[in-house]
């Protein structure tokens, strides 16, 4: 195994990370110190751009610059499943709708991974945020009626299970 003789700290919340000395050292929200002789950072933008996290020294301007210029928003993703994979007469595992302002605008066939019937649709930006306001059976309900418009004589009323995120 990779981390065969190392000491992996999982869900080990940092706030402070100093790399400056021989050896690094971070601190965890708890209060513990923590010396390596490597400390591999993989923040997540948000975390980064939040300051949460404090470096010592600061990270130099040009990174910093570059968290800060870097841009990401929501992307949420719906999942639904059905009895039949009613899609396959498309011949493709994307199927991409023009939608006004970018609705539902791209259903994909993960029926392989998932091991069923699966379909999995993108919601983007403002479009994910009007989603997160509403019930999920609304959500779900606003698909079938995309599904239904691409296969008209083909697509079923409903899923037969579904799964939403919610960033």
């Amino acid at each position: 195994s990779l981390a065969a003789g190392l000491n992996v700290q999982l869900n080990t919340p940092v706030v402070y990370i100093q790399y400056d000395e021989e050896q690094p050292m971070v601190r965890t929200n708890d209060g513990r110190v923590l010396t390596a002789d490597a400390v591999v950072v993989t923040l997540p933008l948000g975390v980064l751009k939040s300051n949460h996290v404090k470096f010592y020294p600061p990270l130099p301007a040009y990174k910093q610059e570059a968290i800060d210029k870097l841009g990401f928003g929501t992307l949420n993703k719906l999942v639904l499943s059905f009895e039949e994979p009613f899609w396959q007469g498309a011949g493709t595992k994307y199927i991409g709708y023009a939608a006004e302002k970018g609705e539902f605008y791209l259903f994909i066939d993960v029926s392989e991974a998932a091991g069923k019937p699966t379909l999995i649709s993108l919601l983007p930006g403002k479009f994910a945020k009007q989603m997160e306001k509403v019930s999920d059976l609304e959500v779900v309900a606003a698909s079938m009626e995309v599904l239904g418009k691409i296969f008209p004589t083909t697509c079923p009323n409903a899923p037969t299970g579904y799964s939403i995120t919610r960033w």
